[in-house]
């Protein structure tokens, strides 16, 4: 896992889920990168878990079990869909919200959002972030390429 697949995950994932475009990748990426020593952590090469989730007790969840005291998936991508999942169970629809989330019942560190903050303008300091329209602009570019092809190849 890099940056740049992290952000084309998370970015593809949250196109399906429209309530929580607010969420900034900026700040995501950042807080990922916290929780996974910068994708180097045990939990998230062992446990493809990018967000240090534990395996939920009620809500949908796209976890396998509990692996290294967290929950383990499939895959990355099933990770990020757990995240998604994991703020719609607590009805994460305003920043404000999200924020305070996190702030208070995510990490047991005091000083985690603050970190996060920090973290994330290093990042754009050091110009890792993909602007989320230039993607979908890629994205959409792309797709009608394939059909383009695809729809000349028939004839």
């Amino acid at each position: 896992m890099n940056p740049l697949i992290f952000q084309i995950l998370f970015l593809t994932v949250r196109a399906f889920h429209p309530n929580f475009l607010f969420i900034p990748v900026s700040q995501v990426l950042a807080q990922t990168m916290l929780e996974t020593g910068r994708f180097t952590s045990k939990v998230c090469l062992e446990n493809k878990n990018l967000f240090g989730m534990k395996m939920p007790g009620q809500r949908k969840t796209k976890a396998l079990g509990t692996k290294n005291n967290h929950a383990y998936y499939n895959s990355y991508l099933d990770s990020v869909i757990d995240y998604f999942l994991w703020l719609d169970y607590f009805k994460l629809t305003t920043l404000e919200k999200y924020n305070n989330r996190i702030a208070t019942n995510y990490a047991t560190d005091t000083k985690y959002v603050s970190k996060i903050v920090a973290f994330e303008k290093q990042l754009k300091a050091q110009g890792v972030l993909i602007n989320p329209s230039i993607f979908f602009t890629i994205i959409i570019t792309c797709f009608f390429f394939i059909f383009k092809l695809n729809n000349h190849a028939i004839r």
